[in-house]
């Protein structure tokens, strides 16, 4: 806002009035200009979860004197969407919660790995992160990626969340499942939270992220971009799902392995922050994915893809291109 020269007189005679009344306390005083003038200049500041800051705006383009979240981003470019070998996929601007790009979004399709999402917020509401839990026979045989527990075994809640998340490792999604709950108990904490984020058109009937018998373990692209925005609001899974590598141990030390990121993006994209791949032969490839840089916080889905990086890359490089997040 511009000031007048006669403002701009008044407001330093008032400053000085009130410093003369007020000299013992100079010190404090100028602390709380300097805070005043940095608070009334940027308006917003957001960051990433590991603290460090990613978005300044000036208090000319605050939410009160500009619709920056309604209108950004802006079309900059009308160039048409990509092909993409994915049967369902949605792209997300998820600082304003806009959907940028959509394509059978609503589809119903098995939902792969990407089901681990939930067994972690549900396994963190179960368990202490520094709690014990045992290996149990039915889960090393498991139809899924595995790390391999040792039978009789026990490890740590955030070890196995980790190896889940980062590894995708079925037999630890399994563990977490089957031990302070009863399983059947567990499922339903997982499809209680799907209803309660309002994820409509989902259904689990395993906590690996199996096809299912009879096509009952399902989502749809927008009801997993719900998961990804739950997922990534608990600082612990965050952090899980940028781990390129984890080791995992049990509580004894006998057992130790190292797990490798299953999201190759987090070599290969600079900007990626996670979230979660899934594949399964009904489901056929599966990826949720989150980029931030200065600007944006993207999240996309792809589902029942043949390539899904590729298609992934495809449309992050269209949104890039396509919509402009800038003030000018």
């Amino acid at each position: 806002m511009a000031l007048t020269l006669i403002g701009i007189d008044f407001v330093f005679y008032c400053v000085e009035r009130f410093l003369v009344k007020t000299a013992r306390f100079l010190p404090a005083t100028l602390g709380l200009f300097l805070i005043y003038f940095s608070v009334a200049f940027f308006s917003d500041i957001s960051y990433l979860s590991n603290g460090f800051v990613y978005s300044l705006y000036p208090a000319s383009q605050t939410i009160s004197s500009s619709p920056r979240i309604s209108e950004f981003p802006k079309i900059a470019e009308d160039l048409p969407a990509p092909y993409v070998t994915s049967l369902s996929a949605i792209v997300a601007d998820r600082r304003n919660d806009k959907i940028l790009y959509s394509k059978n979004s609503g589809v119903i399709l098995p939902p792969a790995s990407t089901t681990k999402l939930m067994t972690a917020i549900v396994a963190l509401d179960v368990y202490d992160l520094d709690e014990t839990v045992k290996m149990v026979p039915e889960c090393s045989s498991v139809e899924s990626t595995k790390v391999f527990l040792w039978e009789g075994m026990s490890y740590y809640a955030r070890d196995l969340i980790n190896a889940m998340l980062v590894g995708s490792a079925g037999d630890a999604a399994c563990v977490l499942a089957r031990n302070k709950v009863e399983y059947e108990l567990f499922l339903r904490k997982m499809n209680d939270k799907a209803s309660a984020l309002g994820m409509k058109s989902t259904n689990f009937s395993n906590p690996i992220g199996l096809d299912g018998d009879n096509g009952e373990h399902v989502s749809t692209a927008e009801d997993l971009y719900l998961l990804a925005k739950a997922a990534i609001k608990d600082p612990f899974i965050r952090k899980a799902i940028r781990t390129q590598e984890y080791t995992l141990t049990s509580v004894n030390k006998e057992f130790r392995t190292k797990v490798q990121n299953t999201n190759k993006a987090l070599w290969e994209v600079e900007g990626t922050l996670g979230i979660k791949t899934g594949t399964t032969e009904g489901a056929g490839e599966v990826l949720l994915y989150e980029y931030a840089d200065l600007e944006k916080d993207l999240v996309i889905v792809v589902m029942a893809s043949s390539d899904r990086f590729g298609d992934t890359y495809k449309l992050l490089d269209w949104v890039n291109e396509k919509y402009s997040w800038k003030l000018n």
